[in-house]
């Protein structure tokens, strides 16, 4: 049993007339026979197949090793194909012993091949594979397209929408970290989003971020020693030191704020941008 090569066809394994009675232990001629007085209990299609000209010669054509496969010769004319169906009828014509354990094999280990570890796309391929006309192939082949090709296209869609979203937000890095290192004031960052330097300090004392002290902003002890800010002495004579950020500091407002969807004018734009890009593309 374990010797024996599942034949495809129709998308369903089947066994020849040849194999069934050597695996049954009886003559050819038996199965021949059986079929032959019984014909009425047999139905084409549901319990076997019957190959022959054109049919017969494509079946040929797509299965390697014919002869070792079937156990017939490679010159046969006519080839009956038989079904799980049809072996489990011919079990019962002969009801002996040998053919009912041999059945029992033949159902679990012949016609349910274990394909459960098979993905997909194997099993997928596969039915391309064991296509025998041209039209089952054609339907294989589209199966697969849908199986494989079509969440390959989604996952691309998907990946490039989220490029879309996330180059506004690093084309403003880049920019950020290509300027220079110059210490910039609260008004100059708040430019950026288009508001006040004094809505942008109280934006970011209600997130958590600052505090006043003295008529001064300073960070909270969990942002200190980040390199966001520095404290910088006044030219003006008995004016008080004035919180000042660096480029690093900017990028972490910037970071801060688009957590709460509050983006800068520039990567607003940067998003019509690319929304009207996408639209002359298509």
């Amino acid at each position: 049993m374990s010797g024996l090569t599942p034949v495809n066809f129709n998308n369903e394994i089947v066994i020849t007339t040849k194999t069934l009675a050597q695996v049954y232990g009886c003559k050819e001629l038996q199965i021949q026979q059986n079929f032959k007085n019984n014909q009425d209990r047999f139905k084409e299609g549901k319990h076997y197949y019957k190959l022959e000209g054109e049919k017969l010669k494509e079946f040929k054509n797509i299965l390697d090793n014919f002869e070792d496969v079937t156990g017939c010769k490679k010159n046969t004319a006519r080839l009956i194909l038989w079904t799980k169906r049809g072996a489990s009828r011919h079990c019962k014509m002969l009801g002996t012993d040998k053919a009912w354990d041999m059945f029992d094999s033949l159902e679990e280990n012949y016609f349910n091949p274990k394909v459960a570890q098979l993905t997909e796309e194997d099993q997928a391929i596969l039915s391309i594979v064991n296509s025998s006309t041209k039209a089952e192939t054609a339907l294989a082949i589209k199966n697969y397209k849908e199986i494989v090709e079509k969440p390959l296209q989604d996952t691309i869609e998907k990946q490039s929408n989220t490029i879309n979203e996330l180059l506004p937000a690093a084309n403003y890095t880049k920019k950020v970290l290509e300027d220079n290192n110059t210490l910039l004031t609260i008004t100059q960052i708040a430019k950026d989003f288009g508001m006040s330097g004094q809505a942008l300090n109280d934006l970011l004392h209600d997130l958590g971020v600052q505090y006043k002290q003295n008529g001064q902003w300073l960070l909270y002890s969990k942002y200190q020693g980040k390199g966001y800010a520095r404290t910088v002495q006044s030219e003006i004579k008995n004016a008080k030191p004035q919180t000042k950020w660096t480029q690093k500091g900017k990028k972490f407002i910037n970071d801060t704020l688009r957590k709460k969807g509050i983006k800068t004018i520039w990567e607003q734009e940067q998003e019509v941008l690319q929304v009207q890009q996408t639209f002359d593309l298509n």
